[in-house]
């Protein structure tokens, strides 16, 4: 026998259940797309919304996956492994189980419980692993064995580790970032041959790794550090040449620029700056580069306008101040005194400078024989420098020098003795002496 419902009730019992289930859907991916937008604390807070909200839904068990992940990102772990037990035990058959396992074996390595961790990597060791995970299993194994004292050093443990697998594929996978790590770790204990021997085998073997500008790039430090210019260069230039794409790009093209301008090839210098300045976020460092080698080859004219350029157009830059200081030089060096110092005053009134531009204000001032000014930023120097006592005693003595050259003896022996009594190094103070002697 059927029970019967008048059908206006049962309508309205169905469109309650669609409607249910499409609150569930929006809900979801609301939240998940807050995720893909890394914005997590809405992503998290949706989430959890929807797991009270809708304790039934067919998504939780990907949203108990996603608040996992969130808090991994973020660094929660003990939350991560709240989330991976209580989604392994709710749905131990979900699609994405092994990842769920690694991430749980990563947040209890990532909070030194090395026992736990290693528990955890050999039961995902017992399931059909593709050969990337298995073999980034066994790396976080064989670190563990590092911390278990089973290897003197971290360096040995990768080792090791390197040495039982070997990559087919030319581009070696994890197996190549394990040699880019274990050639960093060789840098930071400055055993710069060892770490240039892994970085050619890394080149070797691996012809076509990702990984290969920044095997240039550290290859390039380490060369630069032992005097290798040549080797230094060419790294760089194969980066520039090969990967101008890469994030490693601009910082390539600025050591070669700033090389070269150092060794006063201006024409490769400039070649590198201009190519620089196409890049956004880079254009304020390369127009100073540019203008710095226009004032070195005395090209005033055109290092001004470039200076003009980077004012105008970067108001907010960093590099505004320097651009500001060099245009004065500038002018002084032309015999413009007036025009440099109206430059000068047009930068000092600026409210966000550091204290190291009011010290370089300063020189500038002191060179055109505007005292009063000179001094006025050296004091605004050794204010700013704050906890900076050496180099607020610097500042201070400069502007004893100042109060010295118009002839105002008293007030240069107080900057003096404030210097002495401020700074912190035996070198300051012995300097500060030394020109309170000369006053006397």
């Amino acid at each position: 026998m059927f029970l019967r419902f008048p059908l206006s009730e049962l309508l309205s019992l169905f469109f309650l259940l669609q409607s249910s289930d499409i609150q569930d859907s929006i809900l979801f991916y609301r939240a998940y797309d807050a995720y893909n937008l890394e914005n997590f604390e809405e992503a998290e807070g949706t989430l959890l919304r929807h797991l009270i909200s809708y304790p039934d839904s067919r998504y939780n068990a990907k949203t108990l996956f996603l608040l996992a992940d969130i808090n991994f990102k973020t660094g929660r772990y003990q939350k991560v492994i709240e989330y991976c037990l209580s989604l392994i035990k709710k749905y131990p058959d979900f699609d994405t189980a092994i990842h769920v396992l690694l991430m749980m074996g990563d947040a209890y390595f990532n909070l030194q419980r090395f026992t736990s961790a290693k528990q955890v990597y050999k039961r995902l060791k017992k399931l059909p692993l593709p050969p990337e995970i298995l073999q980034r299993v066994d790396l976080r194994i064989h670190e563990i064995a590092y911390y278990e004292g089973k290897f003197s050093s971290l360096t040995d443990a990768l080792r090791d580790f390197i040495e039982t697998y070997v990559d087919t594929t030319k581009s070696g996978g994890i197996i190549s970032e394990t040699m880019l790590r274990i050639a960093r770790l060789h840098m930071e204990k400055k055993e710069y041959y060892s770490a240039l021997s892994m970085l050619k085998r890394l080149k070797t073997t691996y012809p076509e790794s990702h990984l290969l500008p920044e095997v240039l790039f550290e290859e390039s430090r380490i060369n630069k550090y032992l005097g290798n210019v040549e080797e230094y260069k060419n790294s760089l230039s194969l980066i520039v040449t090969n990967w101008n794409k890469h994030p490693l790009f601009p910082s390539a093209l600025i050591e070669l620029a700033t090389s070269y301008q150092e060794e006063q090839k201006f024409d490769s210098s400039l070649y590198y700056w201009t190519l620089l300045k196409n890049i956004s976020g880079y254009q304020d460092l390369a127009l100073k580069g540019i203008a710095d080698i226009y004032y070195k080859i005395n090209f005033y004219d055109e290092a001004i306008v470039v200076l003009q350029t980077l004012i105008k157009e970067f108001p907010e830059s960093k590099l505004t101040a320097e651009a500001y200081l060099l245009w004065a030089e500038i002018l002084k060096s032309q015999g413009e005194d007036s025009k440099a110092i109206d430059i000068l005053n047009e930068l000092s009134k600026k409210s966000d400078l550091k204290p190291e531009i009011f010290v370089k204000l300063g020189e500038m001032y002191y060179k055109l024989n505007d005292y009063q000014d000179a001094l006025r930023c050296y004091l605004k120097a050794s204010e700013n420098y704050k906890e900076q006592r050496d180099e607020a005693a610097r500042a201070l003595i400069k502007a004893g020098d100042v109060a010295k050259a118009m002839g105002d003896k008293v007030g240069a022996k107080r900057y003096y003795l404030n210097a002495r009594q401020f700074a912190q190094s035996v070198e300051i103070k012995h300097l500060a002496a030394i020109k309170i002697n000369e006053v006397d």
